[in-house]
């Protein structure tokens, strides 16, 4: 082989050699890249706490950048140290949630129906994954309650009621009457309670929620499909447009231990 054959091919192999580490070392960046990717959306479970553990506090009076919060007819804003839910439009919700994960909690929130009609639905957002997957739990100015569960896009198919609107004596009625929402999640049992009193679900596809009638009456839901979440709060109207519902003094805690059956 003369001189300047090898040289030339001395030249061709080392920029095949070179080429090839610099496309190993491409591969290797990528497969980091798309490692972190799915590692930062990959949220890890939150920590079992300890009974009676404070999670997390807030009266609203400072300290909100962690809520969704967001203006407009449909809004969710903080006023006057109330976090305010406002909802412009007929048969229309909203909510907003706490940016923080929990597995098992005790939450307690002071809800209070400020303007609107008494026909509409509020309460608390619970085990949120995202705007298309979580719990709701609902009372009514009128004294009704609900329990419902979304898991998909679609607000006919993907939305279950697992408990209708049911009547309670202890739900305050109608405007400026403050209510006590209390939601306790213990792994996949949840119970539900409003001014210190626990509720009765009526549970049933097609039972009426009412008198349960085809149903089946229990205090306590169990329902794993979601392990754990954001918390949060909502409002949302039927017929006539215009709720404004206002939050305070949410207080998450561990659950303590369920009471023996």
């Amino acid at each position: 082989m003369d001189a300047t054959r090898k040289i030339t091919w001395n030249i061709t192999q080392w920029r095949t050699r070179t080429l090839l580490i610099v496309d190993l070392g491409l591969a290797a960046i990528l497969i980091a890249l798309i490692f972190l990717i799915q590692a930062a959306g990959t949220e890890s479970a939150p920590a079992q706490p300890a009974p009676g553990a404070l999670l997390y506090a807030t009266t609203f009076d400072a300290f909100n950048d962690e809520w969704d919060l967001y203006p407009g007819r449909k809004s969710a804003q903080v006023v006057g140290g109330q976090l305010q839910v406002n909802i412009g439009d007929t048969n229309d919700g909203a909510f907003t949630w706490l940016d923080r994960r929990f597995s098992d909690f005790d939450l307690t929130v002071e809800a209070t129906q400020l303007a609107g009609p008494d026909d509409n639905g509020y309460g608390v957002v619970f085990r949120h994954q995202d705007a298309q997957h979580y719990f709701h739990f609902l009372i009514s100015g009128d004294g009704y309650y609900q329990v419902l569960r979304r898991n998909g896009p679609d607000l006919l198919e993907d939305v279950t009621t697992i408990s209708g609107w049911r009547r309670s004596e202890h739900i305050n009625l109608g405007q400026d009457a403050p209510n006590r929402l209390r939601v306790v999640a213990r792994g996949d049992r949840f119970t539900f309670f409003v001014n210190g009193h626990q509720l009765e679900l009526c549970l049933g596809e097609n039972a009426i929620a009412e008198t349960c009638q085809g149903g089946e009456l229990t205090d306590v839901l169990i329902d794993p499909t979601f392990a754990h979440g954001h918390i949060g709060v909502a409002a949302g109207t039927l017929s006539q447009p215009g709720a404004l519902i206002g939050f305070d003094n949410l207080v998450v805690v561990g659950p303590e231990p369920a009471p023996a059956q």
